[in-house]
Order: structure tokens, then sequence, then C-alpha cells
């Protein structure tokens, strides 16, 4: 128990044999790579506790070790910031086998709670709660939460944010050359709930499988979906519904256009003033196959299941590509036009993103789904 004082650990990681407290106001530093030697691995660098792993009441526990291995982790605070922090991915020898595995649950609770976790691969074998304005970051290739359908991934408001970012530049510190999420997975056993008002979910994935239901509830809550360079999968073994006043945006991949690929088991609800949007988030400005160069004077539209718009300059329009009847490629931006001194008069807007949905049961939109340019 470390309550209102502070515990620093150098070139060294900690075992205990129960629980681990860090409150009122506390600080414990746990940094492996201060004296670093080589041979060092996540298999001799790491902090075990195998009980309760509790960050309390503005505390603050920062790990730079090669693992976390932990029965449950709570975090919660409402005073001032009480922080979490796993580094186990910075450097090179570990970066893959770094990892953070919690026997139970992870819950992160309160409007001072921060969690951030850095590390190749996170395991967690209960449920992962962030929940009255907390705040979850996960930064890893690969999410595993829960081993049943009574395991599920939550955000629960008022307000809070949830980052799950399978970028290699993001879950490995120093940043190597490519930030692709090629590669990178969620699989949660149970359900996924998002669930505000005014909670924001943030994914950088290349598929994330459901094992139960989803469900995006209450006014404000935002689900931001950013697709790596082959797209983003994504299945639901139950239902897929986001409630009345509820957002879903995405985002495709700039360089390839990729888009989302959904299959749901069950049934697919879009509510009354619900919104699944990828209106400008496809190709960007004078970008994708249906774009032409920056052109002078009048700027051209960008063509995709016809031709696009011609511009003054020129008399020409993007070409068309794709399907007319059923697209599955993200739409192209419009070009740029300039003066003729090559000074810019105005971008382009952005294409439309792509999103595909396959539905076993029933489907009822009420909402909009808009992909427009």
């Amino acid at each position: 128990t470390i309550d209102g004082s502070t515990l620093t650990i150098s070139g060294a990681g900690l075992s205990v044999g129960d629980s681990l407290r860090v409150g009122q106001q506390a600080t414990m530093t746990i940094d492996a790579y201060s004296s670093w030697v080589s041979g060092m691995t996540s298999a001799n660098s790491f902090v075990n506790v195998p009980g309760l792993f509790s960050v309390l009441n503005g505390s603050v526990a920062s790990m730079y070790v090669g693992a976390l291995r932990a029965g449950t982790v709570l975090v919660a605070g409402n005073t001032g910031q009480t922080k979490l922090l796993l580094d186990a991915s910075k450097r090179v020898a570990m970066a893959n086998s770094s990892l953070c595995a919690v026997a139970g649950d992870l819950v992160v609770r309160g409007s001072g709670a921060i969690t951030d976790i850095y590390a190749g691969s996170v395991a967690m074998g209960g449920s992962v709660r962030a929940e009255t304005s907390a705040t979850l970051r996960v930064y890893t290739a690969r999410l595993d939460v829960g081993s049943s359908l009574s395991d599920s991934l939550s955000l629960i408001g008022p307000s809070g944010s949830m980052v799950i970012d399978g970028r290699v530049s993001s879950w490995y510190l120093p940043a190597v050359a490519s930030a692709s999420s090629t590669g990178s997975a969620a699989n949660i056993s149970g359900s996924l709930t998002i669930q505000g008002p005014s909670v924001t979910l943030t994914m950088y994935l290349a598929s994330m499988d459901v094992g139960g239901s989803a469900l995006i509830d209450s006014t404000s809550t935002v689900v931001n979906v950013y697709a790596p360079v082959q797209g983003t999968r994504a299945s639901f073994g139950g239902n897929f519904a986001m409630q009345s006043s509820t957002r879903m945006n995405v985002n495709s991949d700039p360089s390839s256009g990729a888009g989302l690929n959904v299959s749901v088991a069950g049934g697919f609800m879009v509510g009354t003033g619900a919104i699944i949007s990828g209106a400008g988030l496809g190709f960007g400005n004078s970008s994708g196959p249906g774009s032409l160069s920056t052109v002078r004077y009048g700027g051209a539209g960008a063509g995709h299941g016809g031709e696009g718009g011609v511009s003054y300059d020129t008399g020409l329009g993007g070409r068309a590509y794709g399907s007319f009847t059923e697209p599955t490629t993200s739409g192209s931006g419009g070009s740029a036009a300039v003066y003729s001194n090559c000074a810019q008069y105005g971008n382009g807007g952005g294409g439309g993103s792509a999103v595909r949905f396959v539905v076993s049961g029933s489907a009822n939109v009420s909402g909009t789904i808009d992909m427009s340019g």
C-alpha cells in the first residue's frame, strides 16, 4: 500500500504477493529502462500483481516495463488526475512481445481517471469498462477482451472517451516508419456498449470481432472509425443498434480509399436522428482514381459511378470508376483550381467514404446513412 507518498524503482521491475494499492495522491514510478541492459525482455522486465491493482484518489502510477500481469485493475478518482500509465513497448527488443495481461476486469471510473496502455498485445480475461467521464486509451496491435459472452467492452457516460489504436507508430514508441494499423485486431467475447450522453469511441483497427451485440446509445454519443490501407472488417454475433441522436463517422484510408465492411448475424437498426456518415471522408482534395490533377481557373468535379463535372478551363471531368448500382469504393476528391500564376484559388471537396453492411436478420433504418462527397 502506497498512500500519500512516493515510490520509485529504477532499473528493475516489481512483483508482489497479493494486491497493490496506490492511493491518496501517491506517486509510483517503476522504470526498468533507466539502466537498460542487453537481454532484457518482457519475460524479465515486469510488474506482477496477482490480486487487485488499484490506483485511487488523485494518484499516479507509471510503469516502463515489458509486461504488466495483474488479477484485476481499478483506476478510480474524481479529485484531480488519477492516472495509470503502462508503456511496455518502448524498446526494440521487446516491442512485439510486450504485453498487458489482466486475468479479471479492467475498470476506469470517475472524471479524473485516465488509463493509457502501450503494448504489443493486451489481453483481458474479464470485462473492460470506462465509466462516468473516465478516459481509457489502448495502443496495441491486438486487444482481446473476455472468454465468454458475459465479458464485455463498455464505455458508459456521462461524457468520457475510449481510444483503441492499432497503428504501429502509436503503440510502438519510439515510432517506426509505418503508421499503418494493418493486421491490428480487437476481439470481444461478449457485447460492445457505447452509452452516453456525450461519450466518444475512436478506433484505428483492421478488424473487430464481437461475439454478442453492439449498442450505441444516448444523445451525442459518437463512434469514429479510421480504416487502414486494406479497410476495416467488423463482425457482430448478435444485433447492431444505434439509438436516436447517435453518430458513427467512417473515415476511409486516404491512400487506398478502403472503408468499412460489417457483417451482422442478428438485426440491424439505425434509430431516428442517428447517422452513419462518411460524407467527405473518402479520398481527399485532388486525390483518388476519379480525380483530375489541379486545373486553372475552375476546378473539375470527381468521377465515380459516372463522370465528374467538367472544368471551365479544360472541359474535362473526373473519370468514372467502380459500380454505378452497387458502389463499394470511396469517392474521389474534386480538383483544386489555380490562377495562371499558380496561386491556388480553392480546394476541391473530399469524396464520400465507403461502408457495406451484410445483415442476416431484419434491417430498420429510420435515421440516415450518408456517404456523399
